[in-house]
């Protein structure tokens, strides 16, 4: 369906799920709901203008007073308000969320037609989880001026800005500098080496690939300056150079007249400013260098490396690689149904190429680890030889693989033979009857019964 006016609530599934049908004729008043028929089991909840947030069925049958559909109720109930929304009648917004005490809920009303903004109050929190109003008060003073000088009124409300209880004053800056910030339309695609950044896409196109170990040169410029002009040609035929090299090196440009840039670091007092960005390092550098042969050699001096150059060089092995992790020693002897896996045998039981594997990882000191111990050593005598069932002390082994990051412990994961990723994780308590469950729709207990018959 089309993006409405108002929430919607959404199931592509092969059949209906009855605990889906129950809660959306419940909640008819909030949301619009809609069965897609298809092959995926996934529930989905649709604010306008926000993007979607998933929920993954593993029980088709499941009903409101299974365990899944009231994981799939409190699914809907935290997500029934979008993440941020704009607020045109806020007494109206503040009745309706009278009703969500858990919520956290941030006001933020910046007036700039007072004399000081926020000088009473700026924040109105609900829920013991909500920051403390100094936290936004320290944030909203950079904007003081700002605000003041643009003589506008803006009204937004801010839900889960951050998670619960760590909002930081940084958090709920950037978050204003995000919302403020000018802004030109964000391209609808790119098609020149040098990618144009504006003020509402500046955090994907420059710090999303810091994450991903690449490095970064920004141009900021102005269409009036004739040094811009000159430049213009040179920064492209650079940035082509560097892309028939593949270097890890991403080249971009921001025109400062019509956009502003929602991170500290950036300060130019002329046109134009070339700023590097090291994945390596937090400094922001500028860049002197206006020619082909200078930006070449800055290159060169920063030592960014090619990815032409590393496939050219042989792959460390494994063991040198796993090396720079912590791993336990792994056991001689093995004689429970539950395998003890460390970081240096991981890869050969988790990644087998015939058998499935359960992966519990869990915490020494942790009570609802040594509870659930015993339960997944029946589990793993029930499921025989068709899965390995396996067990590793996350605090004492790293785990530096994909797909693999814990919150909490325990947590279990079900690795598919042949695969490298979990295809499903649960944590807590409850995580065994959540696994078998999963497994139970995927027919992998049913084919164990089948195999010793």
């Amino acid at each position: 369906p089309e993006m409405a006016e108002v929430p919607q609530l959404l199931l592509r599934a092969k059949d209906m799920v009855p605990a889906f049908e129950s809660l959306a004729e419940e909640r008819k008043m909030d949301f619009e709901a809609y069965w897609i028929p298809g092959d995926q089991a996934v529930s989905s909840i649709r604010h306008p203008g926000q993007p979607e947030v998933n929920f993954t069925w593993t029980h088709l049958t499941a009903d409101s007073l299974d365990e899944e559909g009231e994981r799939f109720e409190d699914f809907v109930r935290e997500n029934s308000w979008p993440a941020v929304m704009l607020v045109k009648e806020p007494k109206k917004t503040m009745k309706m969320l009278e009703g969500h005490q858990d919520a956290l809920l941030l006001w933020l009303v910046l007036n700039s037609a007072k004399e000081a903004p926020c000088e009473e109050t700026c924040s109105a929190s609900r829920g013991a989880s909500a920051p403390p109003a100094q936290a936004l008060e320290d944030a909203l003073a950079p904007w003081r001026r700002l605000l003041q000088e643009t003589r506008q009124v803006y009204q937004a409300a801010m839900l889960r800005p951050c998670s619960p209880g760590r909002c930081s004053t940084d958090e709920l800056a950037l978050w204003l500098a995000e919302q403020l910030v000018r802004s030109a339309p964000i391209p609808e695609e790119q098609t020149s080496p040098v990618l144009t950044v504006v003020g509402a896409n500046f955090r994907q196109v420059l710090y999303a690939p810091l994450a991903r170990g690449q490095h970064v040169m920004l141009k900021v410029y102005a269409p009036w300056c004739g040094h811009c002009k000159k430049l213009a040609p040179i920064y492209e035929d650079f940035a082509r150079k560097m892309q028939n090299e593949g270097r890890d090196l991403v080249l971009a440009e921001l025109d400062a007249e019509a956009n502003g840039i929602p991170f500290d670091g950036f300060d130019y007092t002329g046109f134009p400013t070339i700023f590097y960005l090291s994945p390596e390092s937090a400094e922001i550098q500028k860049v002197q260098a206006r020619s082909l042969d200078s930006l070449q050699r800055f290159v060169q001096k920063m030592q960014i490396p090619s990815s032409k150059a590393k496939a050219s060089q042989p792959k460390p092995s494994m063991e040198s690689l796993l090396s720079q992790f912590r791993s336990e020693e792994p056991p001689s002897v093995q004689t429970s149904p539950v395998l003890t896996v460390v970081l240096r045998n991981f890869i050969e039981v988790v990644f087998h190429q015939r058998r499935h594997c359960i992966l519990m990882l869990h915490d020494q000191k942790c009570p609802h680890c040594k509870q659930m111990m015993p339960k997944l050593e029946a589990f793993a005598r029930e499921l025989g030889d068709a899965v390995f069932v396996a067990k590793m002390d996350g605090k004492l082994n790293d785990l530096p693989v994909s797909g693999f990051e814990v919150k909490g412990y325990p947590t279990l994961f079900f690795i598919e033979a042949g695969q490298k990723e979990p295809s499903f994780q649960q944590i807590g308590s409850n995580a065994i009857h959540a696994m078998r469950r999963f497994m139970e729709g995927k027919g992998l207990l049913r084919r164990q019964v089948e195999r010793e018959l």
